[in-house]
């Protein structure tokens, strides 16, 4: 039970740490973040599909490529196949960042209305964070749902016209 108690001060620095984290991309890409709110306010489940969807798609493709480097280790074109794996990787792990971003500025519109845009965006990434560490709901459910939902709607403004 004492290990237990003596995480929640890590887990809360990860919480703040996370919020900053977004705030941040908030801030590098108000534009992206702003179209996908958008897409997260007209069509919430549509985005999660096209999120999920998609995230399999390319987490496969990442897999495969890892696995077929693995398989041919310390040749040439082992280090050829990591490149694209590590760069698709990356831009994943870009576009969940940007999808939260907009996931927490949609939930801190909807909570905090009259607060300035980066107060509403950094206390809704905190109430995000502390929401997604409750075990089992907040792992398996709310971070994932969020996660994909988030990545749907940057997808969305990438391949969507402008209306």
């Amino acid at each position: 039970m004492n290990n237990i108690l003596s995480a929640i001060p890590i887990f809360l620095l990860l919480t703040l740490l996370l919020a900053c984290y977004l705030l941040v991309f908030g801030a590098l890409f108000p534009a992206r973040v702003d179209k996908s709110a958008e897409h997260l306010r007209a069509a919430l489940w549509r985005s999660f599909w096209i999120g999920l969807v998609n995230f399999l798609f390319f987490g496969a493709i990442v897999l495969l490529l890892f696995a077929l480097s693995e398989g041919v280790r310390r040749t040439f074109f082992g280090a050829v196949l990591l490149i694209p794996a590590a760069t698709i990787a990356i831009a994943i792990f870009a576009f969940l960042s940007l999808g939260l971003a907009s996931i927490s500025a949609v939930i801190g519109e909807r909570l905090f209305p009259e607060a300035a845009a980066w107060k509403r965006s950094f206390f809704a990434a905190l109430l995000l964070g502390v929401g997604c560490t409750i075990p089992i709901l907040g792992w398996f459910l709310l971070f994932p749902f969020a996660a994909l939902t988030g990545f749907g709607a940057v997808l969305l403004t990438y391949y969507q016209r402008n209306k």
